[in-house]
């Protein structure tokens, strides 16, 4: 554990994309982004997690935001290993959530350019539905979780940085919401 603790006290902020006011670490409800794919799928495999066929994973919700992350910033998708990206599990389950009761003129996620018919509409509302309660039941199931996935995020980070790279990477917090990246140093 000491090792971790050591890890925790090497972030600090560096604005590397904007000159925006940056934050002075990484917020402790955020996680690697590989911690939180393996975090959701191994409670899906465990049956923890409410889930219908058409729920959305939130570590694809999360890719997604890397992916617009990159394209806003003018980089490829063979860009992103140039990044180090973790997710703020909270705030983005609760962009999501923000999303999907958004009005459908507004929100490309649910309402595709040709419209809707009334049975697409109450189909779309039950789905949306049904990701908000996945979504719940997942941050209420992650709550005791993030502080040990934090933890693990970041001794993950140093091992990568001692024994496969030796160098720190720029580290992108999704969802970005001010134009701010971290850096370990």
């Amino acid at each position: 554990m000491l090792f971790a603790t050591n890890a925790l006290k090497k972030v600090t902020a560096k604005n590397v994309v904007s000159h925006k006011t940056v934050q002075k670490s990484v917020p402790k409800t955020a996680v690697r982004f590989e911690v939180l794919r393996s975090m959701e799928t191994a409670l899906g495999r465990k049956h923890l997690l409410f889930h219908r066929k058409e729920v959305t994973p939130l570590w694809f919700v999360a890719e997604t935001e890397r992916n617009v992350f990159l394209w806003r910033h003018g980089l490829s998708l063979d860009d992103r290993d140039e990044y180090d990206f973790w997710v703020d599990v909270p705030e983005l389950i609760q962009k999501r959530i923000k999303q999907l009761g958004s009005s459908k003129a507004n929100n490309p996620f649910c309402n595709p350019l040709w419209g809707f018919s009334t049975a697409d509409e109450i189909e779309t509302k039950a789905s949306n539905e049904g990701e908000i309660e996945y979504l719940r039941s997942f941050g209420a199931l992650n709550r005791p979780l993030l502080g040990h996935a934090h933890a693990l995020s970041h001794v993950g980070r140093a091992l990568e940085e001692e024994y496969l790279d030796g160098s720190a990477k720029e580290t992108v917090v999704l969802p970005v919401q001010k134009q701010t990246q971290y850096v370990v140093e």
